[in-house]
């Protein structure tokens, strides 16, 4: 009786893979290292930013696009971020997901 290992046949070296899903999976991975460099670094920029201060913001690079997402204390600060993340090496465009929590109005205030 014998034992086959099929395994080995469907990695990515394997001939039985085609030409063009290799190549598919390079730029993949390529783009994916290029938008870590970029959510890195616009990361960094937002810490050291002075006027970037108070909130939570999360970063998301996708193909150069960079989302930001989360809560900030001021309009000020939105305009900030969105202004740094403009012009960070390697954001082709910003996605402004960022909410400023509105100011309660007292019931007994018009």
């Amino acid at each position: 009786m014998y034992f086959w290992d099929y395994s080995q046949w469907d990695t990515p070296r394997s001939p039985n893979v085609r030409p063009e899903e290799l190549a598919r999976q390079a730029i993949a991975e390529h783009w994916a290292a290029a938008d870590r460099e970029v959510a890195v670094a616009l990361a960094l920029a937002l810490l050291h930013d002075p006027d970037v201060q108070g909130g939570d913001i999360d970063i998301r690079v996708q193909s150069g696009v960079a989302i930001l997402e989360g809560r900030v204390t001021s309009e000020d600060v939105k305009e900030a971020a969105l202004r740094r993340a403009r012009v960070t090496d390697g954001v082709r465009d910003v996605c402004d997901l960022l909410t400023v929590p509105r100011r309660r109005r007292s019931w007994w205030r018009s």
